[in-house]
């Protein structure tokens, strides 16, 4: 179903939007599935999802990591993720440091 709702919002809007999604799994995970869904030629869901998406939230949130002062993020252990320049580089790539958003 998410599939669908991504796919059908990058068309609607032409790419003029950028699409987020926060996951408690990390950018390596998240390929790691990627490469086993096509490996199994199962349905590839985890592909579709990160090649719609311009950034990725992604790692569990941490209590004891917690940082209300960082956009976006609940914990200092997530990242902040350009998918596109993820993908491109084939490593995650990230969309600003938490030290850029903090003025330092």
């Amino acid at each position: 179903m998410i599939c669908k709702i991504l796919i059908r919002v990058r068309h609607e809007f032409e790419g003029s939007k950028d699409i987020w999604m926060w996951t408690g799994y990390t950018w390596e995970e998240l390929i790691q599935q990627a490469a086993e869904e096509l490996k199994y030629q199962t349905i590839p869901t985890t592909v579709t999802i990160i090649r719609n998406i311009n950034v990725l939230v992604d790692g569990p949130y941490i209590e004891s990591k917690r940082d209300i002062s960082l956009p976006y993020m609940g914990s200092s252990n997530q990242r902040v993720i350009g998918c596109n320049k993820s993908f491109a580089l084939r490593r995650p790539v990230l969309w600003w440091t938490p030290e850029e958003k903090k003025g330092k």
